[in-house]
């Protein structure tokens, strides 16, 4: 895995980076021949049963990342059902699952079209006809996040009984923060006779309203009910167990959420990525390894912690809802405290368990070996909620940007620590501090992703090249301090070939994961955008996958 050479400091830090990796033997040996097997492997073997309803095919579709492909797939099927609210809503959702830029080469949503189409409907439509393309308009104004638009158009439906309709008004209210709007309208779901599906969504919606407004004699009376009661969301339902005191049952729907949930192939990419980076974790401990069982158990540690994150806002809900606001000074906060700090908070606490129970924190490369781990176990079971939620499409970027960005964020408060000890500052601020500043990153980042500005989220990836960047510079100095170190000599490690290979196995899994529900030529398609869109990941790993310690001990920099 790792290329390790003594030598003279003649260049800067890093003068190496990638070395060998850009050359045509290995994008050869590497990339192109690994990419042909696939592609050959996958188109032998024997094709999947695909199923013949449009609907369950465009949303195989979707969540395998290739939505343009699912639009036309349930195009036709469509306009067969102008009639039915039902194929609207399939038919505008996947629409709007197309991001701008797509990988599928998509300049736009293709917007204007559809609000053609939608125009024409209400401009020449009657009846239900008229209605639909209203409710049409209003359902793609609020996947556009205008939700005061979304709602001018529901209102102009005459048909007040129209399913989903209520519902429909009732997130949109709630997305506005007018949740007693919001239960109104959830409620007048509830009494339209047909789908059920509509009052699945307006049971959640109404648990969820109930709960912002701590409504509790109301919620109680709903989660009791035995034949709605299961259907409340998971947050109301927690809640409500941790009022009565009920730990027990509320410890057990942890449990009883993952085995109805489990995906095997979801596991299965999330413990892939978590093997790539505890091996990129344990390389990074080049003067004296941590023995194998601890990391591993370190990982597990990060993973039974991360149910903390739950449990925090679970308790807080007690007393005040916290979320997405809409707004965006307050999504900006709920960002760095409710996500970024929490979590960055929780994310450290494995560390203590080692730190008193072993003596294997010996060195100050250490505390960033053991905070990388158990951020490693977080994000591995944040991935697997992430699979699960979106879909296969989403493995590579959540493998290669969003967990190194938790390694390193913990890596680097953890550091913290021993940084206090060498400059004699007070550890109690230092560390609060650098619990500040990480909360603030980890904070922005998601603020990118989850705000309201969709053109903004590369921002995002920006934000965690970055922070990357001055994680591995700070591991190369930390390296100098080592007293497992025996040679005042510069040190290259390069395993940047290993990690791009890992990166390629990565897609190349995917790739096969997706050939079982998708057609060859839709699987390949998507294989071709991770390896392509995924370029810019490749620089990532160039600076994580290359360490230079130099010739003389220093004293370490934040």
């Amino acid at each position: 895995m790792t290329t390790v050479k003594g030598q003279t400091d003649n260049g800067g830090p890093g003068s190496d980076w990638g070395r060998g990796v850009f050359t045509w033997r290995f994008l050869l040996l590497s990339i192109v021949l690994p990419s042909l097997s696939a592609i050959v492997f996958v188109y032998l073997r024997p094709g999947p049963s695909l199923s013949d309803d449009p609907v369950l095919r465009a949303s195989q579709l979707v969540a395998s990342g290739v939505p343009a492909r699912a639009k036309q797939e349930i195009e036709p099927w469509f306009h067969e059902n102008l009639d039915d609210v039902f194929a609207h809503r399939m038919y505008i959702s996947t629409h709007c699952s197309i991001s701008e830029g797509s990988a599928e080469g998509e300049e736009k949503h293709g917007d204007e079209e559809l609000l053609k189409f939608y125009e024409n409907l209400r401009s020449h439509g009657s009846g239900t006809r008229k209605d639909l393309a209203n409710y049409g308009l209003g359902y793609y104004w609020f996947f556009c996040r205008d939700f005061k638009r979304a709602l001018q158009c529901y209102d102009r439906v005459e048909n007040k009984k129209l399913l989903f309709l209520n519902q429909s008004r009732g997130e949109a209210y709630a997305s506005l923060n007018q949740h007693e709007d919001a239960i109104e309208a959830y409620s007048l779901e509830l009494q339209v006779e047909g789908e059920v599906d509509s009052k699945v969504l307006a049971i959640r919606g109404l648990s969820e309203s109930l709960l912002r407004l701590r409504y509790w004699n109301a919620l109680e009376a709903l989660t009791d009910d035995p034949s709605i009661g299961p259907l409340a969301s998971g947050n109301a339902q927690r809640t409500v167990l941790l009022r009565r005191a009920r730990f027990g049952e509320y410890f057990g729907f942890f449990v009883k959420t993952y085995l109805a949930a489990l995906r095997w192939d979801h596991a299965l990419l999330a413990l892939f990525g978590s093997v790539i980076w505890l091996l990129v974790i344990r390389w990074w401990d080049f003067f004296e390894k941590e023995p194998i069982w601890i990391t591993v158990i370190s990982v597990g540690l990060g993973a039974v912690v991360a149910h903390v994150v739950f449990i925090f806002h679970d308790v807080l809900s007690l007393w005040h809802h916290i979320g997405l606001g809409g707004s965006v000074l307050e999504d900006l906060v709920y960002c760095v405290l409710a996500i970024g700090l929490v979590e960055e908070v929780v994310k450290i606490l494995p560390i203590f368990p080692v730190l008193i129970l072993t003596r294997h924190i010996n060195e100050p490369i250490d505390w960033l070996i053991y905070g990388g781990l158990s951020a490693l176990g977080f994000s591995t079971l944040e991935n697997y909620f992430y699979f699960s939620q979106l879909g296969t499409h989403v493995a590579v970027g959540r493998t290669f940007i969003s967990t190194p960005l938790h390694i390193a964020l913990s890596g680097m408060l953890a550091l913290s620590i021993p940084e206090a000890r060498q400059r004699g500052w007070n550890p109690v601020l230092t560390f609060l501090g650098s619990l500040v500043l990480v909360s603030v990153v980890h904070g922005l980042y998601d603020f990118f992703i989850l705000g309201p500005w969709e053109s903004a989220r590369p921002v995002s990836v920006l934000i965690a090249l970055g922070w990357g960047m001055a994680f591995m510079a700070m591991l190369e100095n930390i390296h100098t301090l080592s007293p497992f170190r025996q040679k005042a000599v510069s040190h290259s490690f390069d395993s940047t070939p290993w990690f791009v290979r890992a990166f390629m196995a990565l897609v190349i899994v995917v790739f096969v994961l997706n050939s079982r529900r998708l057609t060859f030529d839709e699987a390949t398609i998507r294989f071709l955008v991770d390896l392509t869109v995924n370029l810019l990941f490749v620089f990532m790993l160039i600076r994580y996958g290359s360490v230079r310690i130099e010739r003389k001990w220093r004293r370490m920099l934040v």
